[in-house]
């Protein structure tokens, strides 16, 4: 009942049963916009505490060409989930701009759209694959406006239907609500 009671307790604090869920900088919790990279595509942000928080989003791989007569990575959708730490923040006294770093981990799934495509180490796919991913982001915000922009690199390993590592840039924006 103890290891019960300890697990509920640490997914409370971690799913924001806490105080202060806002973004720091803007003082508003739920953030959208878009990304553009790998993945191209609609993306929120969900602050738990004032240095956690939840991101996720739907997108599209943009695929890439042949190269020697093989398709690396078919253009499909795909969905993920991450919860991030902000590992610093900093800026101005004034508080009006706010440069940042997050780091996190979470789960994405991408759908082939179309045909099979060899990976990264020459894998034949045909199905939807599972990723863990690992998002390192450089975030700066705006207060006044209520603007996040960031640019993002995610190493990512599918781990179904076969191992393999990918990684992942994109680039965006969003507004807090």
């Amino acid at each position: 009942m103890l290891h019960f009671m300890l697990a509920a307790g640490v997914a409370a604090a971690s799913f924001g049963w806490v105080r202060e869920a806002r973004a720091q900088w803007s003082g508003h919790e739920f953030g959208a916009g878009l990304r553009f990279g790998d993945p191209t595509g609609l993306t929120g942000k969900v602050w738990l505490d004032a240095s956690s928080a939840l991101q996720f989003g739907v997108g599209w791989h943009p695929g890439y060409p042949r190269y020697r007569g093989y398709v690396y990575y078919y253009p499909g959708p795909v969905v993920s989930a991450d919860w991030v730490y902000s590992v610093t923040r900093f800026g101005p006294r004034s508080r009006k701009v706010w440069f940042g770093v997050h780091v996190g981990a979470g789960m994405a799934l991408d759908f082939v759209a179309g045909h099979c495509y060899y990976d990264a180490l020459g894998h034949r796919t045909c199905s939807m694959g599972v990723l863990a991913r690992m998002p390192v982001a450089l975030n700066f915000s705006i207060a006044k406006v209520r603007l996040e922009f960031f640019l993002e690199v995610t190493p990512a390993f599918r781990i179904l239907p076969l191992f393999t590592p990918a990684l992942y840039f994109s680039c965006g924006g969003r507004y807090y609500f």
